[in-house]
């Protein structure tokens, strides 16, 4: 079988499998919470694996038909759930303070966004509470953030690779609106503080996290700092944010996804990966995979 997880790669990948003289089964696995392009429902498709009810009725919309579709939720690694263990477990592995709320700024795997600009606002409302500040692969901003002075016990780390550990230890979450990232927090019941979206891609993300209520979008420094304070303020709505995400939250994605996969596989010939003429250079590369 042929599996796309991107959007643009999809209708190129179903032209391709299309022109095979045996055609394997075809499916789109949509990687974008709520705005997902159009893309991604080919109708040539087996299945089309979506992550939420709106990414579901739009695909019905765009002219799939419903036994084409399944929502199955954003697929992420399994560590996400087998591995998030307690929060005092994790938090004594990270050395952290039992007594204090924990809470964690990430700027995605290279570090983007106005993540100095949100730490320093915290810091000047000196918060009760520790700070896990995580930079990615922006060694720049680490060493600013590592040179300053803060209010409360604060930690900076670069790029890492125990992020169920230190969304375990965190009551809080604060990040911009990354689909993956938001299907992880709720997985570990970590409420989001959003501070920020790409426009259009992740808008619907934004919106379903408030549908859910398990965040709040804060797009400037000053209303991400004020939000945090106001829920460390108010541990019984910090509490009933995490139940909320906790509830959100579909931790069996990808084993329902992999379900699906081997499903649909099963009693399908072999295909022969040889495509119908040289125009289509990319197969060439699957001919010499396994069966």
């Amino acid at each position: 079988m042929v599996v796309s997880v991107h959007a643009l790669l999809t209708r190129p990948l179903a032209r391709a499998v299309q022109s095979l003289p045996q055609r394997p089964p075809f499916i789109s696995v949509v990687t974008d919470l709520v705005t997902t392009h159009a893309f991604w429902y080919d109708p040539s498709v087996a299945r089309c694996l979506v992550p939420t009810e709106a990414a579901y009725q739009r695909g019905l919309a765009l002219g799939l038909a419903p036994q084409q579709l399944r929502v199955t939720g954003l697929p992420i690694h399994p560590n996400f759930v087998q591995g998030l263990g307690e929060p005092a477990a994790a938090r004594q592995a990270l050395h952290l303070d039992p007594r204090l709320p924990v809470v964690l700024l990430v700027s995605g795997g290279d570090g983007m966004g106005p993540v100095y600009e949100i730490a320093r606002a915290i810091d000047a409302r000196q918060p009760a509470c520790q700070f896990i500040i995580v930079t990615g692969r922006n060694q720049a901003l680490r060493d600013r953030l590592t040179a300053c002075t803060w209010a409360q016990p604060t930690r900076i780390y670069g790029f890492v690779d125990f992020m169920p550990t230190l969304m375990t230890a965190a009551d809080v979450l604060i990040s911009k609106a990354g689909p993956a990232t938001l299907s992880e927090a709720c997985a570990a019941g970590l409420p989001v503080i959003i501070s920020g979206a790409i426009p259009g891609q992740e808008a619907g993300n934004v919106r379903f996290m408030l549908e859910q209520e398990a965040g709040v979008f804060a797009p400037t420094p000053g209303a991400v700092a004020e939000t945090l304070l106001a829920w460390l303020q108010a541990p019984a709505e910090l509490a009933r944010r995490q139940h909320c995400a906790r509830a959100a939250a579909r931790p069996d994605a990808v084993w329902q996804i992999v379900e699906e996969l081997v499903s649909l596989s099963e009693g399908c010939p072999s295909p022969t990966w040889q495509p119908v003429s040289s125009s289509v250079p990319p197969l060439r590369a699957l001919a010499s995979l396994p069966d």
